[in-house]
């Protein structure tokens, strides 16, 4: 009777310390600049010929647009009305995306970002509106790696800032939590968030673990469903493959903007590859994600891609190291194709 209490006891201590793991304040290890992986920045092309690094896959768009001549021509004010270049492409990390299940919480940092919630706005599976699914908060920093690092300092085209910039907050935007608010807001959910055009994306589904993706499907992520609708809900059970169709709708919405807008970011690698160019939709080739929290993941990964090919062992219970689970952090590539200046 004796170790029969002692074993209930032992048990006992063993849940109580389980639950309290799973309860307690999230924490993680401040991001480092030397855990972005380097190979992610390559293949690197001087006019579509010359490459360091493994070809991409995939569509026209992300094979790194080869072209017919190495030295083209962009306009200009000068006199001459344009000025001679050399097409180079390369992918940058540029951007941060959280997903996040505590509200204000920054796995980036390690730490909240200091503001505070109802225990309702908690995120986690099943914490929405139908079961078999996931809503986290995200969060979008401007995070300029490159040029934080003043690596390619001389290329013109390279995103520049002053900083990390934290752009946006999902817990401060009510239609994130609203699925009619967000509705409202973007109407074209009512044509794209219904059973037919997610069946469209089943080719895609397929073609995105080739790494192949179909930019003319721009409502589809691959394997991860839909851009649709925007709220921050998922409508599946696998919080680690939730948290990248969140972090890639991030993307979408940042490109896109509130109601069909200018967002807040520029396309790099649209032709004729002479300027930053606006766009209201995405070419989803043009971006990559790196898998940082909670556990790092060197390889990034197409928008779509299974997390059968890269989420094994990505969010341990409780813990992975230092990093509490659930708290995921992206880093964002973007695609430069561009046209840097001849100077003579």
């Amino acid at each position: 009777m004796a170790l029969k209490i002692k074993a209930l006891f032992a048990g006992l201590i063993v849940v109580a310390s389980l639950t309290g793991n799973a309860s307690a304040a999230p924490s993680g290890d401040f991001f480092m600049p030397t855990e972005v992986g380097g190979a992610n920045f390559f293949p690197f092309k001087v006019g579509g010929v010359a490459q360091l690094g493994q070809s991409d896959n995939g569509s026209p768009t992300n094979t790194n647009g080869n072209v017919m001549s190495p030295i083209r021509s962009c306009p200009n004010s000068s006199i001459a009305g344009f000025y001679p270049c050399l097409d180079v492409s390369f992918w940058s990390p540029d951007f941060v995306v959280e997903s996040v299940k505590t509200p204000y919480y920054s796995p980036t940092l390690g730490t909240s970002l200091g503001g505070s919630s109802d225990g309702h706005n908690y995120g986690g599976t099943n914490n929405g509106p139908v079961d078999a699914q996931v809503f986290q908060h995200t969060h979008w920093f401007r995070y300029p790696l490159m040029d934080l690092l003043k690596i390619m300092k001389d290329f013109k085209c390279l995103e520049r800032g002053n900083g990390v910039d934290l752009a946006w907050m999902s817990e401060v935007i009510p239609w994130k939590k609203d699925a009619m608010l967000g509705a409202l807001l973007s109407p074209d959910s009512f044509l794209f968030a219904n059973p037919i055009a997610i069946a469209s994306c089943i080719p895609e589904a397929a073609s995105a673990q080739a790494d192949f993706l179909v930019d003319s499907l721009w409502w589809c992520m691959g394997a991860w469903g839909t851009v649709y609708p925007l709220g921050n809900y998922k409508g599946i059970s696998d919080t680690t493959t939730a948290s990248a169709a969140l972090t890639g709708k991030a993307v979408f919405e940042m490109l896109r903007g509130i109601g069909g807008g200018t967002g807040a970011i520029l396309d790099h690698a649209t032709a004729p590859y002479c300027a930053a160019t606006p766009k209201s939709i995405w070419d989803k080739s043009h971006y990559k994600m790196q898998l940082i929290r909670p556990t790092k993941k060197a390889k990034a990964v197409v928008i779509g891609k299974s997390s059968l090919f890269w989420g094994k062992g990505a969010n341990p219970p409780y813990k992975a190291g230092n990093n509490s689970s659930d708290e995921f952090m992206y880093m964002i590539y973007q695609k430069y194709h561009c046209c840097e200046e001849i100077k003579f």
